[in-house]
């Protein structure tokens, strides 16, 4: 026999090639009867009469007659091996460090977007990339020229910052989530005397803060988080006679605070999560017909009361 192509071998050449007899023999063909022993290809096998599954060797052992054309095995690439792919191809996974990277940034970027809407509810946003003190005399500044109705920002600041808003009687809403104030900062929000809404988180405003901003009547969102707020201090926000949302979360109040609570008629949303309130003091919430969302995560909760409240409350959604 003789390699005569890539792993075909002529079984009729002996040596010899007379009268052109190897061509005569090449040129016959291979029929069923003449191999007998494979009339189908099988599942994963080679056969002569048909294709050679991806991967796999010929097992068959077909003795050759003279003037047959034997197909040695070879075995294909799998689709999975990396001598199958293109060189050129690029995996998704090597792009993805670049992606989370470039979140990040777009993510740190946008920390600083101010924004500020108008009296005729239209918002005007911009994102100033300069010094804080320079972005927020800017954020003043727009705030006096349309006499703008709310003002919210991610800037911490502090009370300089916070007490340059006296006299903007115009302000309806100031949101200040990160704004690290104290009581001096709330005497100069209360002289805003239009404002409804106001939010500042990690606050240091205390009982005296507190008995500053009752003289905003028109107060309906109080949100003040990490405050020294106390029971005491709890008791001057009778005097808010619209006030429809309360959150101090993070403070000192107990069950003793809840009887202060308990007075704001108009009240419909309470959050007061991560605070001392046990629940005996559940009793003194039950005059609070329209309030509708209790949320107290955090809380030392002991189950005493929360049945007679539920009862007392049919449409309140509690959240322990």
């Amino acid at each position: 026999m003789r390699e005569i192509g890539p792993n075909i071998m002529d079984a009729s050449y002996s040596g010899k090639d007379t009268n052109g007899e190897c061509k005569r023999q090449l040129g016959k063909e291979i029929t069923p009867q003449r191999l007998g022993a494979v009339k189908q290809p099988r599942q994963g096998r080679h056969s002569l009469a048909g294709a050679p599954a991806p991967g796999t060797w010929r097992r068959e052992t077909i003795k050759p007659r003279r003037g047959d054309i034997v197909a040695f095995p070879m075995r294909t690439p799998s689709r999975q091996s990396p001598q199958a792919r293109s060189p050129h191809h690029i995996r998704l996974e090597l792009l993805r460090p670049v992606v989370v990277l470039a979140t990040m940034l777009v993510i740190a970027c946008s920390q600083q977007t101010l924004t500020t809407n108008t009296g005729s509810d239209s918002a005007t946003k911009s994102s100033i990339v300069a010094p804080l003190a320079e972005q927020w005399s800017q954020l003043l500044e727009q705030i006096r020229r349309e006499e703008a109705s709310r003002i919210e920002t991610d800037l911490v600041l502090g009370d300089d910052e916070v007490s340059a808003l006296v006299g903007m009687k115009h302000l309806k809403a100031v949101v200040l989530p990160h704004a690290a104030v104290s009581d001096r900062a709330a005497e100069a929000l209360a002289t805003l005397d239009s404002l409804e809404e106001l939010v500042l988180g990690n606050t240091k405003i205390s009982d005296r803060g507190l008995e500053m901003l009752v003289h905003l009547h028109s107060l309906r969102n109080l949100n003040l988080n990490d405050s020294r707020v106390t029971d005491r201090g709890v008791e001057h926000l009778a005097g808010l006679p619209r006030l429809e949302l309360l959150r101090l979360g993070r403070s000192d109040i107990t069950d003793n605070g809840l009887a202060a609570i308990g007075r704001i008629g108009s009240l419909r949303f309470l959050l007061l999560q991560n605070a001392r309130i046990t629940g005996r003091g559940f009793k003194n919430l039950h005059g609070l017909k329209n309030l509708e969302s209790l949320y107290l995560q955090g809380n030392p909760l002991t189950g005493d009361g929360e049945e007679e409240l539920r009862r007392a409350l049919p449409k309140l959604h509690p959240d322990w």
